[in-house]
C-alpha cells in the first residue's frame, strides 16, 4: 500500500513575539513523493532494539556559499536528532560522496553497503541535503520582509533486513515569517528539527 505525500502542509509550531520587534516565526513542513509503508514502521516500538544507519550527502546549488560551515551544521544536526530521538536504540552516521561527484551509489549498492556494515542496521536512511540556511524575501516595500531558515532534503528509507525500499520523499522544512530575520546559529537545530519532522511519526 502506498501513501502519497503531495504538497502536504503541516504546521508544527507557532512562536510569536512582538510583531513590531521580532515578528512571528512559524514552522511548516511540505512533503512530496511516495512512501511504500506506514511511517510508524520506521521507528521502533518500545520493546524493540531497532538500529539505523544514516548515510548523508549534499547536492548544493552551484553558487552555494559557506559549504564547510553548512556541512558542519548538517553533521551536528543529524547527531542531535539521532541522540535525542526514541526511534532507534542504536545508530551509525556515515557520509556518502556528494551527488555532484561522478561516482554515484545506486539503490542496490546502498543496500549492499548497509548489509555489510558492522554492526548491521535494521533501517537505512539516506539523506541528501539540497538547502540549509537563512532566507530573506523583500516585498514591494523594502520595509516589509519575510525571513527565516529552511532545510530542503531528499530522504530514502530502506529495510536492511529484507533489502526493500520503504520510502522515497522530499521535505521542505521552514521556520520564519513576516519581519523575521535569522542567522546561521540555529542551523544545527534546524537540521535536527527537519529530520524529526521527516522521520518521527505524528
Amino acid at each position: 500500500m502506498k501513501y502519497h505525500y503531495m504538497n502536504r502542509l503541516a504546521t508544527l509550531g507557532l512562536l510569536c513575539g512582538s510583531l513590531a520587534l521580532a515578528g512571528c516565526a512559524a514552522t511548516k513542513v511540505e512533503f512530496s513523493g511516495d512512501v511504500s509503508s506506514s511511517p510508524t514502521s520506521v521507528c521502533k516500538e518500545p520493546s524493540d532494539t531497532r538500529s539505523a544507519l544514516v548515510l548523508w550527502r549534499t547536492n548544493w546549488r552551484p553558487d552555494q556559499k559557506d559549504i564547510a560551515q553548512r556541512e558542519e551544521a548538517i553533521v551536528l544536526g543529524l547527531k542531535d536528532f539521532l541522540t535525542k530521538s526514541a526511534c532507534f536504540s542504536s545508530h551509525q552516521l556515515k557520509r556518502l560522496p556528494n551527488t555532484e561527484d561522478k561516482q554515484q551509489h545506486s539503490e542496490a549498492e546502498l543496500l549492499v553497503y548497509a548489509t555489510n556494515a558492522y554492526p548491521r542496521a535494521d533501517r537505512v536512511i539516506v539523506v541528501t541535503v539540497k538547502e540549509l540556511g537563512p532566507v530573506v524575501r523583500l516585498f514591494s516595500s523594502a520595509a516589509v520582509i519575510e525571513g527565516g531558515t529552511e532545510v530542503k532534503m531528499d530522504v530514502s528509507i530502506f529495510n536492511a533486513n529484507t533489502a526493500t525500499p520503504m520510502a522515497n520523499f522530499q521535505t521542505h522544512w521552514q521556520n520564519g515569517g513576516a519581519l523575521v530575520v535569522k542567522g546561521v546559529s540555529s542551523l544545527p537545530q534546524d537540521m535536527s528539527d527537519a529530520m524529526k519532522a521527516a522521520i518521527t511519526p505524528n
